[in-house]
């Protein structure tokens, strides 16, 4: 398994979207970095947590934010936490304790775009507005 420092650098050549992925829960499709992410730090189990959790927010808020930002944090004892804001909200969507659970990283940020989830800076290859970003 690659170190933090390494995994960091990996993501992070990931600047552009060449292909996408259908999600087999089809909920959303997503890129190139996020499945370089997932394969690396063997968490496609965080997809299928992303995918079921669009399903409660569209029950909770009647409606999918067109714009999602996940935000995985490591805890001790084999823990995360994953959260989900919409852009402009101050209250998480989504806030879950994951236990069991190994992640090689002590954080990543992730955002779903109307339906494509990517690394944050994978997104200039969109073409979504920047104004959904404020």
């Amino acid at each position: 398994m690659l170190t933090q420092a390494e995994l960091r650098s990996g993501l992070s050549q990931f600047t552009q979207i060449d292909g996408w992925y259908q999600h087999w829960v089809n909920q959303f499709v997503f890129s190139d970095g996020i499945k370089w992410l997932c394969d690396q730090c063997e968490c496609r189990w965080l997809l299928t947590e992303i995918a079921f959790f669009q399903m409660r927010i569209r029950s909770d808020h009647q409606q999918i934010e067109p714009f999602q930002v996940w935000h995985l944090k490591r805890l001790p004892n084999y823990r995360v936490r994953l959260q989900c804001r919409g852009v402009n909200n101050q209250i998480p969507l989504i806030e879950d304790e994951l236990r069991s659970v190994k992640f090689p990283l002590d954080e990543v940020t992730l955002w779903l775009i109307n339906g494509m989830l990517l690394l944050p800076n994978e997104y200039s290859g969109v073409g979504v507005p920047l104004e959904m970003m404020v």
